[in-house]
């Protein structure tokens, strides 16, 4: 058994794929490419990947499924112990061979459920780049659980660039993407993390993310017309698990807790300040299915929050949501 496979989903990647993967050839690794109905020459190059390392990389073709089809056909396919994606236009840093030798060491020890390292923003324009880092959050190089973690802060989650997670985690979850879905992702990273104990936290700026081009899902044009793919993948996460269920830790319910309020949050605010006369009454009806699912958090967050302001059928609230896209825009700098 290898000890990583590496998920790279691609689509028309032909610009990009020589930079992702140019430093990633080691033996201990198994790249699986998955070209996704690309129609330019990206299955091509791939193919020659795989002629050139046979030992090492793998390509799958299939038919046009999106970005989160690709990673189920990563996960049910994976030879690694731990499984991590990487994005066809972004790539890992010169700290990838100590992240595999300390994945190395780690899993020799006893193995984690969760690898966690940093990532970094690449602006296509070159400017705001910046590191997102764990260190005020988790402890670094020794392993750990939710309880030694301390309360994540608004701008911070655990994000598919930060995680390699052990395969029989995802496996065990039986998490499946929806296909033709952007932020997906959210939903990848949540739904395994109930079955998640043992942690270790190797503080790197290891993910370079690529952001800023137009086509991307993280643009600005297309967050707020996408905000109904977001509004289906909040849905998925506030339906897939009763937050205080007793099994889980403390620090465990906050973490879910956070994640499912920011998600909730910032689809509200999408969906408010997007051009579809249908916003309120959509979002309106995620919130009556959450509130069924879990009655003492839906309604927590729904009427006893911040939120309560953003979700207001006037032009007051839509005025507000406005300010606070642009204000996180202006301070966080996602695009």
């Amino acid at each position: 058994m290898k000890l990583l496979t590496i998920l790279i989903p691609c689509y028309n990647s032909e610009k990009y794929i020589d930079n992702c993967v140019k430093n990633l050839f080691d033996e201990r690794v198994d790249i699986l490419m998955v070209d996704d109905g690309s129609t330019d020459r990206t299955y091509e190059i791939l193919e020659s990947y795989k002629e050139k390392y046979p030992s090492i990389v793998r390509v799958i073709h299939q038919e046009n499924g999106g970005h989160g089809e690709g990673i189920n056909q990563g996960i049910k396919n994976a030879i690694g112990k731990y499984f991590k994606v990487l994005d066809s236009d972004d790539h890992f840093n010169e700290d990838y061979k100590l992240f595999l030798d300390r994945l190395e060491e780690v899993d020799k020890e006893g193995g984690v459920d969760l690898f966690l390292t940093n990532y970094y923003y690449v602006h296509d324009d070159g400017k705001n780049d910046r590191a997102v880092r764990y260190n005020r959050f988790m402890p670094k190089d020794r392993v750990f659980g939710w309880e030694d973690t301390k309360k994540f802060t608004a701008s911070h989650f655990i994000t598919i660039h930060t995680t390699t997670f052990k395969t029989d985690v995802l496996r065990e979850s039986k998490v499946v993407l929806p296909k033709h879905i952007s932020y997906e992702d959210n939903y990848y990273i949540y739904a395994p993390l109930p079955l998640v104990k043992k942690m270790y936290y190797l503080d790197i700026n290891l993910y370079q993310y690529s952001i800023g081009r137009l086509e991307q899902s993280t643009s600005k044009i297309n967050i707020v017309k996408k905000y109904e793919q977001q509004l289906l993948v909040s849905s998925l996460i506030g339906t897939h698990h009763h937050i205080f269920d007793p099994s889980f830790s403390k620090m465990q319910q906050k973490y879910f807790y956070h994640e499912t309020y920011m998600m909730y949050g910032i689809v509200c605010i999408l969906g408010q300040i997007s051009d579809d006369k249908e916003s309120y009454s959509k979002l309106s009806k995620m919130w009556d299915e959450f509130i069924e699912f879990d009655p003492i958090v839906g309604k927590k967050m729904r009427y006893r929050s911040f939120i309560r302001l953003i979700m207001g059928n006037n032009f007051l609230s839509r005025g507000f949501c406005r300010f606070l896209y642009w204000l996180s825009h202006s301070v966080i700098k996602f695009n």
